[in-house]
């Protein structure tokens, strides 16, 4: 009780004991009694707080923690040396007159794209505790690596485009392959065309990978089926045969074509060539006889008596009438005049020209 203190042993004003603000270095504390009495000096040094400075902060590719060179990551407190501190970029400016220390740093991380991690240095002094942080940003900006689509190539109607899809790989973990597109570009028919589909890949981090093709060419070289066509008879006088038709693998029924002019009108058998085509630029053709026979036999007439003469005379020759050929004049084998006197009878032929007659 009483006691006043000084550090230079001459101002006595401080009742508590306490200094502050007090610059590096050592000083003799002694103590005064109100009676005047001066305690023996005590030294006391005192030492500056550590001047820690943390590496700078870092943003570098990878994929997790261990992108981190240098000090390894260490989610538990990592004792390290001065050189080390230094080496990593930091500084402890004034190691030399802050007595004994331990240099130590922390990690910790969060989020996954990017990747942040906070390192955080520690000096452990005489004068206290001194921290200092440090950030790495650890990105993925590598794209995924696409391969092993199917190859462009030609196929046949009336198969229809397959397409392999690829692969793709990442060097931090699994890719997902993604259809861009499927581009259908018409050609020449509705048998011929191409079909483009287009892929890419992306990672966890959303990086989109390069874009890889297959393209599929659909083509039609194939005729239609050349059918076997029956004889047809078509009528008497004349007639038109219905269009025959085939099948074709891609472009289903098809009704063939000719030049020959309808109706056929001409008796017999007329060889008609039917072309199929199907309109990708195939086409065969195949023969068919269609035929116009005539089966039906002039109209028998019935003739009146006619007198020719007195002495002698010579009939008109009488006609009838045919379906196919019209008027039809009769012809006979009676030798004309007629001489004899009274009724000859005369024998008319109605002949069609088709094989066909009547007689009268």
């Amino acid at each position: 009780t009483g006691l006043t203190y000084s550090i230079d042993s001459i101002t006595y004003t401080n009742t508590s004991g306490i200094f502050t603000a007090l610059a590096t270095g050592t000083y003799s504390v002694t103590a005064k009694s109100a009676a005047g009495c001066i305690s023996i000096p005590s030294s006391v040094t005192i030492t500056p707080a550590p001047l820690l400075i943390a590496p700078a902060n870092a943003t570098i590719e990878g994929c997790n923690t261990n992108a981190i060179t240098g000090l390894p990551y260490s989610a538990t407190d990592a004792t390290i040396t001065l050189a080390q501190l230094i080496a990593a970029g930091g500084s402890l400016s004034n190691s030399a007159i802050i007595g004994s220390y331990s240099l130590s740093y922390k990690d910790s991380s969060s989020g996954s794209c990017p990747i942040v991690v906070t390192r955080t240095y520690k000096v452990v002094a005489s004068c206290g505790t001194v921290t200092a942080p440090q950030t790495y940003t650890i990105n993925d900006t590598n794209k995924p690596i696409i391969s092993g689509q199917g190859i462009s190539t030609t196929i046949n109607c009336p198969a229809t485009p397959t397409f392999t899809a690829p692969t793709a790989t990442d060097t931090c973990g699994t890719a997902t392959v993604n259809i861009i597109s499927t581009i259908t570009t018409p050609g020449s028919s509705a048998s011929n065309y191409s079909v483009t589909r287009t892929w890419d890949a992306t990672d966890i981090c959303g990086n989109h990978s390069d874009s890889v093709s297959q393209t599929i060419t659909v083509q039609d070289t194939t005729k239609p089926v050349t059918p076997t066509l029956a004889d047809v008879t078509v009528g008497e006088c004349s007639g038109t045969p219905l269009a025959p038709t085939t099948t074709d693998a891609c472009a289903g029924t098809i009704t063939g074509t000719t030049t020959t002019v309808f109706p056929i009108t001409t008796q017999g058998t007329t060889v008609v060539t039917w072309t199929f085509a199907d309109g990708n630029g195939n086409s065969t053709t195949a023969n068919q006889n269609v035929i116009v026979k005539d089966t039906t036999k002039p109209v028998t007439p019935t003739l009146a008596d006619v007198t020719v003469g007195e002495c002698s005379g010579t009939p008109l020759a009488p006609t009838t009438t045919d379906a196919c050929a019209g008027t039809i004049t009769g012809t006979t084998t009676t030798v004309f005049p007629i001489t004899t006197q009274g009724t000859t009878v005369v024998t008319w032929t109605f002949a069609d020209g088709n094989g066909n007659s009547t007689t009268a």
